[in-house]
């Protein structure tokens, strides 16, 4: 599969699972993207990415690889990142017409 470089980019393709910080809609694998919630001045502003991973908790990186975890009474709770929740996107099996394209179908790769 390939995705756009950038978080902003990646957040305009897949199906839309969520807008709220809810476990038990997400699957791993899923994007979760993170940044600055609309406002009636300014629109939202996609700034970062991360995979979930399950179980409350996501890998993403800014400088350093991190886990981090949605739940609150876990160590690696992240309040920042929880704060910044936008919303999560499926890549893999997501129909329509924004979805990623598959490495078999580029003719870059074959």
């Amino acid at each position: 599969m390939i995705l756009p470089r950038d978080a902003s980019q990646q957040a305009q393709i897949g199906e839309l699972v969520d807008t709220t910080v809810n476990l038990d809609k997400f699957k791993p694998g899923d994007l979760l993207f993170f940044g600055r919630k609309a406002t009636k001045d300014k629109p939202v502003k996609v700034v970062h990415v991360g995979i979930y991973l399950g179980n409350g908790e996501f890998i993403h990186a800014s400088g350093k690889v991190k886990i981090n975890s949605f739940k609150k009474s876990a160590k690696d709770f992240n309040n920042y990142r929880y704060n910044t929740f936008l919303f999560a996107r499926r890549m893999l099996n997501s129909k329509g017409e924004k979805n990623p394209i598959k490495i078999k179908n580029n003719k870059f790769y074959r």
